[in-house]
């Protein structure tokens, strides 16, 4: 299997180096627009191949050849160049995954992550996957939140809550983008209150949660994040 890997931040380089140990992966595509990036990636290698290339996923040109022989596509840039990304990946048939989407600035836009979700019957006329969102969270966090509620006969609420151990002096620093990031802190937060959703103001909602070890108890605020506009859809 080929897989071609977009983006070689801090994302990038721990994807390239999970598949550069795979044996079911045999060679390895990574592009960036820094090609030096991509080139410093090329020891990782192996069980698998690895080919270095230079290419702006915003050059549709550049796009599609990188994306020429992959069986798959791992999107590691920001999610703006997601639905980009999948309709190179759907045109030349290659399969997708990428680890977070924008959400809508409005409740009710289709925008964003609903934009790639209502993509679903063109890819599966085309026999193609796209798993879209699939990073820690969203991603593992949806995933956790479907598993428990096929185990209880009712669910009164899911909460998503985060944290994270460490030191004090580095509370607050992102482990994804920080364009995300900041995007998403400054955005009003939405919550699902069981028939709409609802827009509150951000760092509103703040509580006292009680993590398991070693996490422990920590003060949590709301934060806006795709997981409230999918479960909802989602979870049967």
């Amino acid at each position: 299997m080929q897989a071609a890997i977009l983006g070689t931040g801090g994302l990038g380089r721990i994807i390239t180096l999970e598949l550069a140990s795979d044996p079911r992966v045999d060679e390895i595509v990574i592009a960036d627009k820094r090609g030096d990036r991509s080139r410093a990636l090329k020891s990782l290698g192996k069980t698998a191949t690895l080919q270095a290339l230079e290419a702006d996923v915003k050059d549709p040109y550049a796009l599609r050849r990188v994306l020429a022989d992959a069986d798959v596509a791992v999107n590691a840039t920001l999610p703006e160049h997601n639905i980009r990304i999948m309709e190179a990946c759907l045109e030349v048939g290659c399969s997708y995954v990428d680890t977070s989407g924008y959400s809508p600035r409005m409740p009710g836009e289709k925008g964003g992550v609903l934009d790639q979700l209502g993509r679903n019957e063109a890819w599966r006329e085309r026999g193609l996957t796209a798993i879209v969102s699939m990073g820690s969270d969203p991603g593992l966090s949806n995933v956790m939140a479907r598993v428990a509620s096929e185990r209880f006969a009712t669910i009164d609420r899911v909460l998503v809550r985060k944290a994270a151990t460490g030191e004090k002096e580095t509370d607050g620093f992102p482990l994804y983008s920080r364009e995300i990031f900041l995007h998403d802190a400054l955005a009003p937060p939405l919550v699902w209150d069981g028939t709409a959703f609802v827009e509150r103001e951000p760092v509103s909602g703040e509580e006292d949660y009680a993590f398991p070890a070693p996490i422990g108890k920590r003060h949590v605020h709301l934060f806006r994040h795709e997981e409230v506009l999918t479960l909802p859809e989602h979870l049967g």
